[in-house]
């Protein structure tokens, strides 16, 4: 039984942090100074209004991604940097595991990821979502049940002007239009109608009536209208009644899933991300793969950190220094393989074609099989002292 090699471990800790850091100033640097290129007076007010906010849009909003990368790095510099003086071929020599000084580095590296994580997840919301109040154009449709059209949506008031409701029947057909000048959310959980006009379509379950009492649809018998057919068509309406105030409770969509919808989910937090996740409306599959995506990939970054190290420490953990030019040119390929395939699953990913936790998944996963790939094809430390005289 071996005594716990602490000074060991600490100087070997203390390499990695500071070739981590290292890595992160230096890549941090050139984020900082091509995202304020884009607008430096912008980044200039923002910096003494709001110093966080500064920091967090240059610097921190790319955290998911920096540090997978600066753990990787700071792990082969680490390396290369010991192998100068062959102190890690040395450890085996002097009857230390090299698990203590692995182990330590993957441990730093769950450290920091948990510091990534703890930043996304607990990040405030305001900094994530920048939208105006007023949205021209916002539309909500619920599955195959309705469509809401506004000319423009107040996102802070739930409050939109000129809308046009479609709510079909079980077929996909008309069965009633509402067009109104204003339309309010209330948190009762109603929607109420101002100013516009009721349109009821023939049905095979009859003619949809508001009944003003009780704020629902009453379905009614259509052989009596004037201009009932035989064939039900849903095309011309069969009752026109104006209203200056209205509300129905089959039209009781909450707004505030559409409205997480109808932003970028790259601008989402992941506490809004989560929200989508975990709504039960009955929206378009495909209308929330963008989003269950980018929440699977937040939720893939969270383990990125730890996978970089694995990578790089499974790349110089087993190899002299005389193979790290062929360790430099497996990284490239590496490099060029992750953002190949990230760029082709992303797409299919957003599109709903590929599941959003395979898409976030599938990148790294061909890393892992590049890795095994390679790895049989690198010479070990066992064989490269054969060969030595």
């Amino acid at each position: 039984m071996f005594p716990f090699p602490r000074i060991l471990l600490k100087h070997w800790s203390q390499t990695w942090l500071f070739s981590f850091l290292l890595s992160f100033f230096f890549i941090s640097s050139i984020l900082f100074l091509f995202t304020i290129s884009e607008d430096i007076q912008k980044y200039i007010d923002l910096c003494f209004s709001a110093p966080f906010a500064f920091l967090d849009e240059t610097i921190f909003a790319y955290l998911t991604w920096t540090t997978p990368i600066c753990c990787f790095t700071g792990t082969i510099l680490t390396f290369f940097t010991f192998e100068k003086n062959l102190e890690w071929s040395s450890l085996k020599a002097c009857s230390i595991s090299p698990h203590w000084v692995t182990g330590t580095i993957l441990l730093l590296s769950a450290l920091i990821s948990v510091i990534a994580v703890s930043y996304t997840i607990f990040k405030s919301d305001a900094s994530a979502l920048t939208f105006r109040a007023d949205k021209v154009g916002f539309t909500m449709k619920v599955g195959e049940r309705s469509s809401w059209f506004f000319q423009s949506f107040n996102r802070i008031l739930k409050e939109g002007k000129n809308l046009q409701v479609y709510f079909y029947d079980d077929k996909g057909n008309d069965a009633l239009r509402i067009r109104c000048e204003e339309a309010s959310w209330h948190r009762g959980g109603r929607w109420i109608f101002r100013n516009g006009v009721y349109l009821s379509f023939q049905t095979e379950k009859g003619l949809p009536i508001p009944h003003p009492k009780e704020n629902k649809i009453q379905w009614k018998e259509v052989e009596q209208e004037p201009f009932y057919k035989k064939v039900s068509t849903g095309n011309t309406p069969l009752r026109k009644v104006m209203f200056s105030e209205l509300s129905i409770c089959e039209l009781n969509e909450n707004p505030e899933f559409h409205i997480l919808l109808s932003e970028n989910p790259e601008n989402l937090s992941f506490q809004k991300l989560q929200e989508i996740m975990q709504s039960t409306s009955d929206g378009n599959p495909r209308e929330i793969a963008p989003f269950r995506y980018q929440y699977a990939k937040i939720w893939v970054s969270f383990f990125s950190c730890l996978f970089a190290t694995l990578v790089a420490l499974g790349l110089v953990a087993r190899l002299e220094r005389k193979s790290l030019p062929k360790i430099f040119s497996i990284i490239l390929c590496g490099m060029v393989i992750f953002y190949v395939i990230t760029r082709i699953s992303k797409p299919l990913g957003e599109a709903g074609i590929m599941n959003g936790w395979i898409s976030a998944v599938f990148p790294y996963f061909s890393i892992l099989v590049f890795m095994l790939i390679t790895q049989t094809q690198l010479p070990s430390r066992k064989s490269l002292r054969v060969q030595q005289p």
